[in-house]
């Protein structure tokens, strides 16, 4: 996924952060400033857009479920991120996604 590959280059891991690579993100459109600033603080919210989670949670993934419909057409994608691989609360979060927004985060 693009918007995943792009967005996600924010933390690489639990303690490596590239603030270039955030601020790319705002010139580029993906986020406003405001939501770069949640993004650093770790701060997603439904409604929010799918690239804000990327840039939150980082790319280490511990689980990702998508949904498809009878057309094979993806509906969801649920992603959890644990406390080991991601910059969160420990134990984690589970993030659900649809048509590129965040629609629900609940705790692992």
């Amino acid at each position: 996924m693009e918007v995943e590959a792009r967005c996600g280059m924010v933390w690489l891991d639990k303690q490596h952060f590239i603030q270039h690579n955030l601020d790319l993100l705002v010139q580029e459109g993906y986020l406003t400033a405001q939501q770069a600033y949640r993004a650093r603080e770790h701060d997603v919210r439904p409604g929010d857009p799918e690239c804000l989670a990327y840039a939150a949670y980082g790319l280490r993934q511990s689980k990702v479920t998508e949904v498809h419909d009878a057309h094979k057409r993806l509906t969801s994608i649920a992603i959890d991120y644990r406390c080991e691989l991601s910059p969160i609360p420990c134990p984690g979060v589970m993030v659900q996604i649809i048509d590129g927004r965040v629609t629900g985060l609940s705790a692992l």
